[in-house]
């Protein structure tokens, strides 16, 4: 009898043993399921994330496009805003034909105008179109050297064409060369660049050249290889080019927080033209011409899928730094 309760018992543990292991088999065999649902389902999510943000650049490009277009077409910024809501329609219906062929439901629609200012985002407000046609760079009392283009301002679309260009061997070396600068304060003490445009004379052609000193990079330069001395140089500070060519020498304004603080040196050293767009609507900063203009718009922006829905405003003002 004892035997036979000896293998009743080895056959119990057995048992007992194979049943443990089926249950921790379907134990991970359920929790493997449950991992690659979740990352399953994390991975949609993650493309959806994707595909709006992807979108959104997509808007933000081609309503930019909308406002330059606007801008050739008016300087009037009540004009500019009609142009852009009466266009607004035809960008919507293509997202909407193209995000339709995955199943998404996009809708883009013109919320309203807005200024930047120190404060920030300002709805319902323009800015103002600041120019210089010709000339040297002071202001237009035409007795200033160092004056303010703007102060704690945002900026977009800030070109300068030069005509007329000191010969430097390299800024600071005699009289100065003339320079913007851009600072996040009025205070000197705040981080600065400084934007020196000279005709280097050590050079053959003696091109003309762009130099950047700041506070937290060692100086740059770059220059308008097809010129020669005194040939005009077309620059965009807030997009970073030279005669249309990437300049990374001017790639500083992401070390720069926002608004500006914006002079100019030495402006009577060089002459052409210069222009840019501000969030300051009604501020005179003894401009030589300024007029109210359209800075940016805010664009309301859905998207609905079978995986999320998401809506947000997008401001979008083309021509400013990134």
């Amino acid at each position: 009898m004892a035997g036979v309760s000896d293998r009743r018992g080895q056959l119990l543990l057995i048992g007992g043993l194979l049943l443990a292991v089926a249950i921790i088999a379907l134990a991970i065999v359920f929790n493997s399921a449950v991992m690659t649902s979740s990352l399953a389902g994390q991975a949609q999510q993650d493309v959806s994330v994707n595909d709006v943000r992807s979108m959104q650049e997509d808007v933000r490009t081609s309503v930019a496009g909308l406002i330059r277009r606007a801008e050739e077409a008016h300087s009037d910024p009540t004009k500019q805003e009609k142009y852009i809501k009466e266009n607004i329609s035809a960008i919507n219906n293509q997202f909407q034909r193209y995000a339709s062929s995955s199943g998404v439901i996009i809708n883009i629609s013109f919320n309203d105008t807005f200024a930047r200012d120190s404060s920030g985002v300002q709805p319902g407000k323009n800015g103002s179109r600041v120019w210089k046609s010709s000339g040297n760079f002071t202001n237009k009392t035409f007795v200033e050297e160092n004056w303010p283009i703007g102060q704690e301002n945002r900026i977009r679309d800030f070109r300068v064409n030069i005509t007329d260009l000191p010969q430097y061997v390299t800024p600071g070396t005699g009289p100065n060369s003339t320079t913007f600068t851009f600072r996040e304060k009025i205070s000197v003490s705040s981080e600065s660049y400084r934007v020196h445009l000279y005709n280097d004379t050590t050079s053959t052609t003696g091109a003309p050249y762009i130099r950047v000193t700041g506070d937290s990079i060692s100086p740059r330069t770059c220059y308008a290889q097809d010129r020669l001395k005194n040939d005009a140089m077309n620059i965009s500070l807030t997009e970073a080019t030279l005669d249309g060519k990437r300049c990374n020498a001017l790639d500083f304004f992401n070390h720069l927080e926002k608004p500006y603080y914006i002079a100019v040196r030495n402006g009577s050293d060089a002459r052409g033209s210069y222009e840019l767009k501000t969030g300051d609507e009604a501020v005179d900063h003894n401009w030589h011409n300024s007029k109210p203009h359209l800075y940016g718009v805010l664009i309301d922006f859905e998207y609905h899928s079978h995986q999320m829905d998401y809506n947000s405003t997008i401001a979008i003002a083309p021509g400013e730094p990134s």
